[in-house]
């Protein structure tokens, strides 16, 4: 076979392959474009659809005022505080340390009382609660538990299910550490406390003692301040470290 030929039939062959891949990246190009505007008309026709499900009365008369009055209500629910607790259950995560009072009340609280939630060197049921107050120019000091976090009324508390009582630990460092307790009692805004009850002042020993508040005839429906310890300089002259537990509705 002369060369002339040779040539003539590989050029004829790489025309031939050239135009094969041509008209294939064509080809896909133009199926591409298909799909795409399947694509689109899939889309359009969603949104028809969505449009005419939109428009169409039973949407506009029933599912539409549903829909509102069921977010207006979950609205209203978040604004008026949590879902309810139910007995038994405790204040660590539910309620907050957050309602510093006395002595620490203000920015320099913390120079007057340690408070350690998260203690766990001699508890009754790691981890507790190891409270050190140092008497300050006010001459008494507490914390409460609230819900929310902070909250002296200015927003809902929580309900309570269930309940009839409120049990707690506690114990002194020392011995004779002289300490009263409250459940409620938070009043001074918009939002109360549905109780109040008191307990003590009460004489602290070394050892692990189980106190209670008697609850069964409380009103439960709102609390904001669960649980609070109270001190003062009279009955600690010196200041006190006192350890609290399981404190806990049931």
């Amino acid at each position: 076979m002369s060369e002339n030929v040779v040539t003539t039939i590989i050029s004829a062959a790489a025309t031939i392959c050239a135009a094969w891949g041509a008209a294939w990246i064509n080809a896909r190009r133009l199926q591409r474009r298909f799909e795409m505007a399947k694509e689109e008309g899939h889309r359009k026709e969603r949104r028809m659809r969505i449009l005419s499900i939109a428009t169409s009365r039973w949407f506009v008369w029933i599912v539409a005022p549903l829909t509102g009055a069921l977010l207006w209500y979950g609205g209203v629910r978040v604004q008026a505080g949590a879902l309810p607790l139910k007995a038994p259950c405790c204040i660590a995560n539910n309620f907050y340390p957050s309602g510093w009072m006395g002595d620490g009340a203000d920015k320099s609280g913390t120079k007057y009382i340690q408070l350690n939630d998260q203690w766990k060197d001699g508890c009754h049921m790691a981890p507790c609660i190891r409270v050190s107050y140092e008497p300050g120019p006010i001459g008494w000091a507490g914390v409460y538990w609230q819900y929310p976090d902070g909250n002296w009324g200015g927003k809902p508390g929580r309900e309570l299910k269930g309940v009839t009582k409120l049990e707690f630990w506690a114990k002194g460092e020392k011995g004779g550490e002289v300490v009263s307790f409250k459940v409620g009692g938070i009043n001074s805004l918009q939002y109360h406390d549905s109780l109040e009850k008191s307990l003590g002042p009460v004489i602290l020993t070394t050892e692990w003692q189980k106190y209670e508040f008697d609850l069964g005839d409380a009103d439960t429906s709102s609390v904001i301040g669960a649980f609070a310890w109270i001190v003062n300089r009279d009955g600690n002259p010196n200041g006190l470290t006192f350890y609290l537990d399981d404190i806990c509705f049931k």
